[in-house]
C-alpha cells in the first residue's frame, strides 16, 4: 500500500513500504483497533521510518532506519558489545552498532546517536537514543512490562512514556543529552 490517498504517496511512504518489501522490516508502530487492541500507542514515532519516522517533513525527509533493523539487516560491519567502561555513539556512523545484552538471547538494548543532522535534521529529539529490543516482542504489548513490551521500544529520557501511551509521536525530552565520557 503506498497510502489511502494521492497526498499519502511521498518518498517517506515510498521508503516504508520498500523496507517492507525489500527487506521484510516489521512495522513499528501498533496497528491499533485493526488487531483487535484497542489502546493507542505510537511504537517508536517518528524515531524510525518503520514506525511514523516517514511522515517527517510532510513525507519528504523520513527519518533513517533504527539500529535495530539495521542489525537485523545484518548491514552493520561492527557489533560492538557495551559493558562496564566508556564509548562513543558518533552521529551517522551506521556501520556500527552498540549493544548491552541482557542475559536473554532475544532481548538487549542498543544506542545509537540521533542528533539533528542529516536524515534525522527533523526528528523531535536530538541526542541519544537508547532502544530495548526483544525479537519475541509484539507491536500491540505497549505495556511496557518485563512480560509484554514491544519488539523495540525507544527508552524516553523523561519517563513519561509517552509513545506508549499515544500521547505523542516524540517530543522534545525523549532523547538522552550527549555527555563526556558515558559510563555504562
Amino acid at each position: 500500500s503506498m497510502g489511502r490517498s494521492r497526498v499519502d504517496l511521498s518518498i517517506g511512504t515510498f521508503c516504508h513500504e520498500s523496507g517492507h518489501q525489500l527487506c521484510r522490516f516489521p512495522d513499528l508502530y501498533d496497528y491499533g483497533q485493526r488487531d483487535g487492541d484497542l489502546e493507542k500507542s505510537s511504537g517508536l514515532g517518528r524515531y524510525c521510518v518503520m514506525s511514523s519516522g516517514n511522515h517527517l517533513g510532510d513525507g519528504r525527509a523520513p527519518a533513517a532506519l533504527c539500529a535495530y533493523l539495521r542489525d537485523l539487516a545484518g548491514w552493520p560491519d561492527q557489533v560492538v558489545t557495551l559493558g562496564p567502561g566508556t564509548f562513543e555513539a558518533a552521529h551517522g556512523d551506521y556501520a556500527r552498532v552498540l549493544k548491552f545484552g541482557t542475559g536473554a538471547p532475544n532481548e538487549y538494548f542498543m544506542v545509537e546517536n540521533r542528533s539533528h543532522l542529516g536524515a534525522d535534521t527533523q526528528l523531535p529529539s536530538s541526542g541519544l537514543a537508547i532502544y530495548h529490543c526483544d525479537k519475541l516482542g509484539s507491536n500491540e504489548l505497549q505495556e511496557g512490562t518485563a512480560a509484554k513490551h514491544y519488539q523495540c521500544a525507544l527508552l524516553q529520557a523523561d519517563g513519561h512514556l509517552d509513545l506508549e501511551q499515544g500521547a505523542n509521536v516524540g517530543d522534545a525530552n525523549d532523547l538522552f543529552p550527549a555527555r563526556a565520557g558515558v559510563v555504562v
